[in-house]
């Protein structure tokens, strides 16, 4: 009750609202940020897809991507932003995120402030820090997390702050009203069926109350039988509305990424003190008398491990959850600084670990890439439909979206090509990838082959061919997307329509700080 008190007198005070306010701004300095550095590729074909859906196509029978359903439909209200209100699509979808964030972060702040590691006014608005530090900030900081903010991970961890914060309350014997267990089982069940790894997170954290309980039915309760149970509607949903994508799953797993060789050095190296710290923190609280809530979220960040190692590739943003969940975990281990003296030193070699993770020369990059993406986009604003050929797609997916122009044809699909095209050829080293004619394809390549012939028979405005002398996808080795598809007399009948516009150099590459030789050719139909 004294608690209760305490935040309430704390709710109006005008050094709350001063605080409240110093708070809000991380979440404007975040956005602004994000809003910068430009949409990330994975966001920009996500939403393009959700465009194309409201434009009549059919998902998985005319859009193929290997995307559950569900992130499509998760972006539609920024496109109905865009709709009503004339905004272009990125300052929509920013927009959108900004309030969805909100009120995650609003919600959870609203939960955890009955904690009871929540004494004072000044520990209840360090909770709201930390947590608008983790939605708006860290998403953006680091070289590695850049472009990060609004990707999968980001929104999964941002949509079960609610449902965590439920949790550590649950584990000090407190339980949240009905509209906030209805509100995070909602949220949660959204976060967890965005990937369906991402369930694991959902498990470990269940599992971890039934064994502090002692009792099995600890899971019967109104949040989390709400994530259940929709998380069922979500399968039954993928099973009888989009039977498509299962069926195409097999091609995927074939195909998708298969061209990066999987190294564990760089991946186990990566995540060493993302553990390691944080182990640290929780031995030296076994005595605590919160020593649950710390070991929760221990729980929650080796959770977050085996969804980094789930998918087999390499991207560190894949990452954010495990430094997320970190940040909560330093957090209430500050609250209980008190019990543990000395403790908290180690978190600010912690963090000044992910912020050095940038440097003067990748910001340089950063810039300047943006600076080619715009310009480019300011070249192709002219045509109203667009397709790129390339499989390293950092640059285009956001180039068109800018542009404001649509795709006539996903280069989504070119990120099938270099695996299935390479196991033909079963050659790995050399300079130049080895060519086959059609009908030497295999049953894969000639799948994603027909499905790009079929888009580019409907004649888009433009064309651009990347003319990068080494592809990223072929293991950097020389490509010739006009060579290999003009074996095609469909192809070849299509590009007769064709004529060069101009060449754009850019001086940096998509995934790498160092300058290459690299550029664009931009074909436009002739009318």
């Amino acid at each position: 009750m004294l608690d209760n008190a305490v935040n309430l007198q704390s709710r109006y005070s005008p050094r709350g609202l001063l605080y409240f306010l110093l708070c809000f701004s991380v979440s404007l300095i975040g956005t602004g940020w994000a809003d910068y550095i430009l949409m990330s590729q994975d966001m920009a074909s996500i939403v393009e897809f959700a465009q194309e859906m409201l434009r009549g196509k059919r998902l998985y029978v005319d859009l193929i991507t290997s995307q559950p359903p569900l992130i499509m439909y998760l972006t539609m209200p920024a496109l109905g932003i865009h709709t009503l209100t004339g905004i272009p699509i990125p300052e929509a979808f920013l927009l959108f995120l900004f309030l969805l964030f909100q009120g995650c972060v609003l919600l959870s702040w609203r939960i955890a402030r009955r904690n009871t590691l929540c004494r004072t006014e000044a520990q209840s608005y360090l909770i709201l820090l930390a947590l608008y530090c983790g939605v708006f900030i860290l998403p953006s900081v680091g070289q590695r997390f850049l472009s990060t903010f609004s990707q999968r991970e980001h929104l999964f961890c941002t949509l079960i702050l609610p449902y965590i914060m439920l949790m550590l309350n649950r584990l000090q014997g407190q339980e949240g009203s009905r509209g906030e267990n209805i509100a995070a089982g909602i949220l949660g069940a959204i976060g967890f069926c965005i990937k369906p790894h991402f369930a694991l997170v959902f498990i470990f954290s269940e599992f971890f109350l039934v064994i502090t309980e002692r009792r099995f039915l600890a899971w019967n309760r109104l949040d989390a039988l709400l994530i259940m149970s929709l998380s069922l509607c979500y399968c039954l949903f993928i099973i009888f509305c989009t039977p498509e994508y299962l069926n195409l799953i097999p091609r995927f797993v074939l195909d998708y990424k298969g061209y990066e060789s999987l190294s564990w050095e760089p991946m186990f190296y990566n995540v060493d003190l993302s553990i390691v710290v944080p182990v640290i923190i929780v031995f030296r609280m076994r005595h605590s008398l919160h020593f649950k809530i710390v070991l929760f979220l221990l729980v929650l960040i080796c959770a977050g491990e085996v969804i980094f190692f789930a998918p087999k590739l390499f991207y560190f943003y894949h990452l954010f959850p495990v430094f997320f969940f970190s940040l909560l975990l330093f957090t209430f281990a500050k609250l209980a600084s008190k019990e543990v003296k000395r403790m908290y030193l180690i978190m600010p070699l912690y963090f000044f670990y992910i912020f050095m993770q940038t440097d003067p020369v990748h910001v340089q990059h950063i810039i300047k890439r943006r600076e080619e993406i715009l310009s480019e986009a300011a070249i192709l604003s002219q045509y109203k439909t667009i397709c790129a050929f390339n499989t390293d797609n950092m640059l285009y997916f956001p180039m068109v979206i800018y542009a404001g122009a649509e795709w006539a044809m996903s280069p989504v699909y070119l990120e099938y090509l270099p695996n299935a095209y390479m196991r033909w050829s079963r050659v790995y080293k050399g300079q130049e990838a080895p060519y086959h004619s059609l009908e030497e394809m295999g049953e894969n390549e000639r799948f994603f082959h027909e499905i790009i012939i079929k888009d580019l028979q409907r004649l888009p405005d433009a064309i651009i061919i990347d003319e990068s002398p080494l592809k990223p996808g072929f293991f950097k080795m020389r490509f010739d997307y006009l060579h290999y598809f003009m074996q095609d007399p469909r192809f070849r009948e299509i590009w007769s329509h064709y004529e060069l516009v101009t060449r754009v150099h850019r001086k940096y590459s998509a995934s790498s700080n160092d300058p290459i030789d690299s550029g664009d050719a931009i074909y436009r139909r002739r009318d």
